[in-house]
């Protein structure tokens, strides 16, 4: 149900789906590559299929460094979430109308004030405590 309540806050928070939505984070939790059982992944997955543009930066998940069970199920869960990823988050910052963030002190707090002024900034951490700010 909150994965839900986060979809619609965010896609109400997107004036056009040629706009593009950046999500920084996306493994299980803060400090892991692990993807398995990620409620981000199952959250992009539903954003992809309705045709969203996307792009996708986890300081955490470097492809190319992936091994063992959680390559196996990139490889055959999630493929097409390599194409969205991004190298660096300078180039998720630039090219996203809205911005979406686990939380504000995590990660990703630091770079969330290198935005450009029209970027919609929406922390589920906000969302999921009734908070919502965008």
């Amino acid at each position: 149900m909150q994965i839900e309540y986060a979809y619609e806050i965010i896609a109400q928070a997107v004036h056009s789906k040629e706009d593009t939505i950046g999500f920084l984070g996306l493994s299980f939790k803060v400090g892991t590559d692990d993807l398995r059982e990620s409620p981000m992944v199952e959250l992009v997955e539903r954003f992809i299929g309705k045709g969203y543009r996307l792009l996708l930066y986890d300081k955490y998940v470097s492809l190319t460094r992936l091994m063992g069970t959680n390559k196996q199920y990139i490889q055959q869960e999630i493929p097409h979430l390599a194409e969205l990823m991004a190298e660096d988050v300078a180039h998720v910052l630039r090219m996203s109308k809205v911005l979406v963030v686990v939380n504000r002190k995590g990660p990703y707090g630091e770079v969330l004030g290198q935005t450009d002024s029209g970027t919609r900034i929406i922390c589920l951490e906000d969302i999921l405590s009734g908070h919502t700010q965008m």
